[in-house]
């Protein structure tokens, strides 16, 4: 009954004669039931009483105090709630928003720091990604991986894709991956759903194409083995790869990458191929892919020749033990060279190198060397530190040069324990790090040998990490990749390691670099968003060789000083200046061990009549201002020559050519008359 505006129950919950269905009857008849949800639950005490209450609930339908008591759950209900929503929703129109795939980005990235990379690429705060999902990785290392990123306006995704892929990223262990961006594929159940259809429509077909190209045979003459199927290639990535194949008539030929997709390739796609030069077959080089769909095979663009820059593995074996060749005679010492060694705290690699040359060169050197011919010390923000070793790397070898060559060359600076030999760059093992030095010092940057050869200190680890690298100093390193598109590259400090990303803007006196040169740069650090740590930034780089040249001999001292200046005198005594330059490419081996060529070598090279030797004589000796200086006067024994003034010491290096008058300063040589020349 209602009392005091409130429904009380009649009856005590008793099991007697009136049952519950009596109470359905009641209800049924529009009798309101005297037992409330609420309460009845709380009145029942037995399990009995819980049953019977449940057999109600699910039975009775009809008017209670919060409403239409409906014979299904509360959870029918809310399940007929979602399907009305559901049954609206698919009445719109579903929004499919533009999504971007975001490859080799670092694993530690999350949601703010994709959000951070946006807005370095000039992405406005309300134009950022709407959400962010990551993919597992598939990197080997484990330290990559790939996102899809989802944005509200399709003109966004566009200047994503175009001002984000192939920006530089540093992962953990210090290496540099480049961010691949294009437009993300819609999901499988999209398509088949009516929801989206597929953007390239001819991937399918492109797959099927590459389920019935593979298993095939390559090449047989070169490559006989068989390919397994790969995966396929992201389209406007970098790869690496080697030439398998060439055609000189065509001008063209195929490239294979490292995970065995071969790809097309023409000579005009080549951004560092000279004119008239031929790709050689195993080079290595770095490329884009894209796909063709009529020729039904990949194609690659902004393809660069990896010049011999890349890191040698660990496990390559040595090269054969070659016999030794034979090295230039050793003279017994002059009087006075051990002191001349001790004075000037030559090394004992050095002493071993004068000892190689004639007994007339050793005395003249004595006699005349002194601290003018030592460069003055540089600047300390221009000092350059070489981290020595006994192995020496020599990269920019001509495709002509044999390991027996290299051999040779390197056992006039000391003994050869080992020759390793890869494409064009190779590693010689000497017996200490003294002749490594020398080795070192006398072959680096050489111009005369053929390919240019570029000699630096090897090491199996990196001697410093990315780090550990000084700030402010100049740093030798090589250049391991440039595209000459994007004006940007790869620089391998100590050309070793580690790698850093460099772009033209920090070139001080050149507008490009070539794969292979070798730089002087100078890093800062800078502090990036997502790191804990500074990282190091090149800051300015010095890409001119002979600039590079001259820098660097600058820091090698008195020891590469002397060996300089023994070679210039043995040139004056021996003449060698007054050959032919086809002759003289002849020699250079002669001039590099800092051997003399014998009198009978001389004789038969042939001298060009423009050169022929004249005494000069009293009455026909020009006057002093246009005298020039004759052969005869540097090669004659200095007791033939009549009295004259006698050149400085701090004059002597100066390299003079038969052909022009003496440099200004120089006092020339040959029968003077003092009076005149005062």
């Amino acid at each position: 009954a209602w009392e005091n505006n409130s429904w009380e129950p009649s009856v005590q919950n008793q099991r007697g004669s009136q049952n519950w269905e009596d109470e359905g009857s009641k209800q049924k008849s529009g009798i309101i039931p005297g037992w409330s949800r609420k309460k009845q639950k709380n009145d029942c005490t037995d399990k009995q009483d819980k049953q019977d209450w449940n057999a109600w609930n699910t039975q009775n339908e009809g008017w209670n105090v919060d409403g239409w008591q409906n014979s299904r759950s509360k959870k029918s209900k809310d399940s007929d709630d979602h399907n009305s929503r559901s049954r609206k929703a698919r009445d719109v129109p579903p929004v499919l928003y533009p999504q971007a795939f975001i490859s080799d980005i670092p694993v530690e990235f999350d949601e703010n720091m994709v959000n951070n990379m946006h807005t370095q690429c000039g992405v406005a705060r309300h134009d950022l990604p709407i959400s962010v999902k990551f993919l597992p990785s598939k990197d080997k290392t484990g330290e990559t991986c790939a996102c899809i990123t989802r944005y509200e306006k399709e003109e966004t995704l566009e200047f994503v894709i175009k001002t984000m892929h192939g920006k530089q990223l540093s992962t953990r262990s210090g290496k540099h991956k480049t961010v691949g961006v294009k437009r993300a594929r819609p999901a499988r159940w999209m398509v088949k759903a009516g929801l989206a259809r597929d953007e390239e429509p001819g991937q399918v077909q492109h797959e099927d194409a590459f389920k019935k190209k593979w298993p095939k045979q390559v090449n047989k003459e070169n490559f006989d083995v068989v390919v397994a199927p790969k995966q396929l290639l992201d389209e406007w990535v970098e790869h690496e790869g080697t030439i398998i194949q060439w055609y000189p008539s065509q001008a063209s030929g195929f490239l294979r990458t490292n995970d065995g997709v071969d790809l097309f390739a023409q000579s005009n796609w080549f951004l560092n191929l000279d004119d008239g030069e031929v790709p050689e077959i195993g080079r290595r080089v770095v490329f884009e892919v894209t796909w063709n769909r009529d020729k039904d095979r990949y194609h690659g663009r902004n393809i660069c020749l990896v010049k011999p820059t890349e890191h040698f593995p660990s496990d390559l074996p040595d090269g054969p033990q070659l016999p030794l060749m034979i090295t230039p005679e050793q003279y017994e010492p002059v009087e006075g060279l051990d002191y001349f060694c001790n004075i000037w705290n030559l090394t004992s690699a050095t002493r071993r190198w004068l000892l190689k040359l004639t007994p007339e060169v050793q005395e003249k050197l004595i006699n005349e060397f002194d601290d003018s011919f030592v460069p003055d010390p540089l600047d300390p923000s221009e000092e350059i530190t070489l981290h020595v070793s006994s192995s020496v790397a020599v990269g920019g070898l001509h495709s002509n040069i044999t390991e027996e060559v290299l051999w040779k060359l390197f056992s006039r600076f000391g003994k050869v324990q080992s020759c390793r030999f890869l494409g064009g760059t190779a590693v010689i093992e000497m017996e200490d790090e003294e002749e490594a030095l020398l080795a070192v010092q006398d072959v680096m940057l050489s111009t005369d040998w053929p390919g240019a050869l570029v000699a630096y200190f090897y090491h199996a680890t990196p001697p410093l990490g990315l780090r550990e690298l000084p700030e402010g100093q100049r740093i030798f390193g090589i250049c391991k990749k440039w595209n000459r598109a994007t004006g940007c590259g790869f620089i391998t400090a100590n050309g070793v390691g580690p790698d850093l990303p460099i772009t033209s803007d920090t070139l001080e006196d050149v507008v490009t670099l070539m794969p292979g040169a070798p730089v002087l740069f100078m890093v800062e650090r800078q502090y990036q968003s997502g790191f804990d740590h500074s990282v190091a930034v090149i800051d300015r780089c010095m890409g001119d060789r002979q600039a590079v040249r001259q820098q660097v001999s600058s820091t090698f001292g008195t020891d590469s000083a002397v060996r300089n200046w023994a070679r210039q005198v043995l040139t004056t005594l021996r003449g060698i200046e007054d050959l032919d330059e086809s002759h003289r490419c002849a020699l250079l081996e002669l001039l590099k061990s800092g051997q003399g060529a014998s009198n009978s070598e001389l004789k038969s090279s042939k001298v060009p009549t423009k050169r022929k030797r004249t005494a000069p004589k009293k009455d026909t000796a020009p006057a002093p201002q246009e005298v020039p200086v004759t052969p005869a006067a540097s090669a004659a024994p200095a007791e033939a020559a009549e009295p004259g003034p006698v050149a400085s010491p701090e004059d002597s290096d100066v390299e003079l050519t038969f052909d022009d008058p003496p440099p200004k300063g120089r006092v020339p040589l040959g029968p003077l008359d003092l009076d005149e020349s005062e």
